[in-house]
Protein backbone atom coordinates (compact mmCIF):
# COMPACT_ATOMS: atom_id res chain seq x y z
CA UNK A 1 0.00 0.00 0.00
CA UNK A 2 1.42 3.71 -1.21
CA UNK A 3 -0.26 5.17 2.17
CA UNK A 4 2.06 5.57 5.02
CA UNK A 5 0.47 3.75 7.48
CA UNK A 6 3.83 3.29 10.27
CA UNK A 7 3.39 6.13 12.46
CA UNK A 8 -0.26 4.53 13.50
CA UNK A 9 1.58 1.12 14.68
CA UNK A 10 2.65 3.42 17.67
CA UNK A 11 -0.48 3.88 18.92
CA UNK A 12 -2.59 1.87 21.64
CA UNK A 13 -6.40 1.34 21.90
CA UNK A 14 -8.10 3.63 23.61
CA UNK A 15 -12.36 2.69 24.07
CA UNK A 16 -12.58 6.72 23.11
CA UNK A 17 -9.63 6.91 21.30
CA UNK A 18 -9.44 9.62 18.38
CA UNK A 19 -5.79 9.49 18.02
CA UNK A 20 -3.28 9.71 17.13
CA UNK A 21 -1.46 8.01 20.67
CA UNK A 22 -5.22 6.25 21.22
CA UNK A 23 -7.79 5.08 18.48
CA UNK A 24 -10.84 2.60 18.93
CA UNK A 25 -11.51 0.59 15.77
CA UNK A 26 -13.99 2.47 14.20
CA UNK A 27 -11.30 6.15 14.79
CA UNK A 28 -8.89 4.25 13.55
CA UNK A 29 -10.43 3.02 10.37
CA UNK A 30 -11.85 7.37 10.00
CA UNK A 31 -8.11 8.04 10.03
CA UNK A 32 -6.96 5.81 7.40
CA UNK A 33 -9.64 7.15 5.13
CA UNK A 34 -9.11 10.51 6.25
CA UNK A 35 -5.55 9.97 5.18
CA UNK A 36 -6.93 9.33 1.42
CA UNK A 37 -9.14 12.19 0.96
CA UNK A 38 -12.51 10.54 2.55
CA UNK A 39 -13.83 11.18 5.58
CA UNK A 40 -16.35 8.55 7.10
CA UNK A 41 -18.89 9.87 9.75
CA UNK A 42 -18.05 10.09 13.56
CA UNK A 43 -19.07 7.13 15.63
CA UNK A 44 -21.07 9.82 17.96
CA UNK A 45 -23.20 10.67 14.70
CA UNK A 46 -24.70 7.38 15.08
CA UNK A 47 -25.10 6.62 18.82
CA UNK A 48 -28.85 8.40 19.02
CA UNK A 49 -30.57 6.06 16.24
CA UNK A 50 -28.42 3.08 17.74
CA UNK A 51 -29.25 0.72 20.46
CA UNK A 52 -25.90 -1.10 20.41
CA UNK A 53 -22.22 -1.13 18.87
CA UNK A 54 -23.23 -4.43 16.32
CA UNK A 55 -25.64 -2.26 15.45
CA UNK A 56 -23.64 0.62 14.03
CA UNK A 57 -21.89 -1.00 11.84
CA UNK A 58 -24.63 -2.97 10.41
CA UNK A 59 -26.21 0.74 9.61
CA UNK A 60 -22.64 1.96 8.12
CA UNK A 61 -22.46 -1.10 6.20
CA UNK A 62 -25.70 -1.20 5.08
CA UNK A 63 -25.84 2.40 4.17
CA UNK A 64 -23.26 4.18 2.96
CA UNK A 65 -20.41 0.70 1.94
CA UNK A 66 -21.47 -1.62 -1.14
CA UNK A 67 -20.60 -5.56 0.11
CA UNK A 68 -18.13 -7.36 -1.73
CA UNK A 69 -17.23 -10.72 -2.83
CA UNK A 70 -13.78 -10.77 -1.03
CA UNK A 71 -10.97 -8.49 0.50
CA UNK A 72 -10.02 -5.03 -1.81
CA UNK A 73 -7.33 -2.59 -0.95
CA UNK A 74 -8.98 0.33 1.20
CA UNK A 75 -11.79 -1.70 1.79
CA UNK A 76 -13.37 -2.01 5.72
CA UNK A 77 -13.50 -5.39 7.07
CA UNK A 78 -15.95 -6.30 9.54
CA UNK A 79 -15.35 -9.35 12.17
CA UNK A 80 -17.66 -11.24 14.63
CA UNK A 81 -15.70 -11.27 17.98
CA UNK A 82 -18.71 -12.13 19.48
CA UNK A 83 -21.08 -14.98 18.55
CA UNK A 84 -23.20 -13.02 15.59
CA UNK A 85 -22.26 -9.85 16.50
CA UNK A 86 -20.50 -8.17 14.46
CA UNK A 87 -17.83 -6.03 17.07
CA UNK A 88 -14.67 -5.16 15.77
CA UNK A 89 -13.52 -3.48 12.53
CA UNK A 90 -10.22 -2.98 10.32
CA UNK A 91 -9.22 -1.68 6.91
CA UNK A 92 -7.78 -3.96 4.33
CA UNK A 93 -4.62 -3.43 3.08
CA UNK A 94 -4.25 -5.74 -0.06
CA UNK A 95 -5.78 -8.68 -0.52
CA UNK A 96 -3.50 -10.73 2.39
CA UNK A 97 -3.26 -8.19 5.15
CA UNK A 98 -5.58 -5.77 7.30
CA UNK A 99 -4.67 -3.36 9.92
CA UNK A 100 -7.11 -2.48 12.87
CA UNK A 101 -6.46 -1.99 16.41
CA UNK A 102 -6.69 -4.55 19.06
CA UNK A 103 -7.03 -4.02 23.26
CA UNK A 104 -3.50 -5.73 24.08
CA UNK A 105 -1.78 -5.22 21.19
CA UNK A 106 -2.01 -1.66 20.05
CA UNK A 107 -2.54 -0.74 16.33
CA UNK A 108 -1.26 -3.29 13.93
CA UNK A 109 -1.21 -5.70 10.58
CA UNK A 110 -2.66 -8.90 10.47
CA UNK A 111 -3.21 -11.40 7.34
CA UNK A 112 -6.86 -11.97 6.86
CA UNK A 113 -6.43 -16.02 6.38
CA UNK A 114 -4.89 -16.15 10.09
CA UNK A 115 -7.18 -18.86 12.13
CA UNK A 116 -7.90 -16.15 14.29
CA UNK A 117 -9.17 -14.12 11.79
CA UNK A 118 -10.37 -16.02 8.86
CA UNK A 119 -13.51 -17.61 10.83
CA UNK A 120 -14.67 -14.33 12.46
CA UNK A 121 -14.90 -11.86 9.31
CA UNK A 122 -18.01 -11.15 8.42
CA UNK A 123 -17.87 -9.58 5.61
CA UNK A 124 -15.77 -6.61 3.16
CA UNK A 125 -16.97 -3.30 2.11
CA UNK A 126 -16.43 -0.65 -0.14
CA UNK A 127 -16.68 2.75 0.89
CA UNK A 128 -19.69 4.21 -1.59
CA UNK A 129 -20.27 8.06 0.00
CA UNK A 130 -20.16 11.07 -1.42
CA UNK A 131 -16.91 12.54 -0.58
Amino acid sequence: MELELHDLLLAQFGEDGEGPKEYNCWNLCREIYKRCGKFLPKYSDYIAVISKRDDLIRMVANDEFVRLDGPEPMCLVTLMLAPRAITHIGVVIDKRRFIHVRKNAGVCVERLDNKVWKRRIEGFYRYAGDN
